[in-house]
């Protein structure tokens, strides 16, 4: 079997489409699997607490390097998340508005071995419009 993979990816929610190919059957069609993964990550932290009186109100407030370490490992948990759906894909195709498409990049260099990894940038996209997007890459 062969197998390719696109992502549309943003920092909330990612679409993957996995297109499968029965090589043994000689076969031109592909079956398409597509999964949901939504992240646990918020893009701002929020107040451990909501009272703003007193005059300790800044301890209720995390700092700036707490609150961005925090983000990050979920975003690092976030897209290992999204490795782990891929399998065995040969190829992907990762899409996306933002800077997520760049760090899930990176992330996929520098933990799997897949050799093609090309990114686009998209805006917001239907379902169906991520699924053509990737059958578009990759039937070329």
């Amino acid at each position: 079997m062969k197998t390719k993979a696109g992502i549309w990816v943003d920092h909330r929610k990612a679409t993957l489409v996995k297109l499968i190919w029965n090589t043994d059957s000689g076969s031109l069609e592909a079956k398409e699997v597509v999964v949901h993964i939504s992240s646990d990550s918020e893009s701002q932290s929020r107040r451990a607490s909501d009272r703003t009186d007193g005059p300790y109100e800044p301890l209720n407030v995390q700092s700036d390097d707490t609150q961005q370490r925090k983000q990050t490992a979920e975003l690092s948990q976030y897209y290992d998340r999204i490795i782990g759906h891929l399998g065995e894909a040969d190829a992907i195709y990762v899409i996306g508005p933002g800077e997520a498409k760049k760090e899930l990049h990176k992330r996929l260099t520098q933990t799997t071995s897949i050799v093609q990894i090309d990114t686009d940038t998209a805006d917001k996209m239907t379902e169906k419009e991520i699924i053509a997007a990737v059958r578009k890459h990759f039937c070329k």
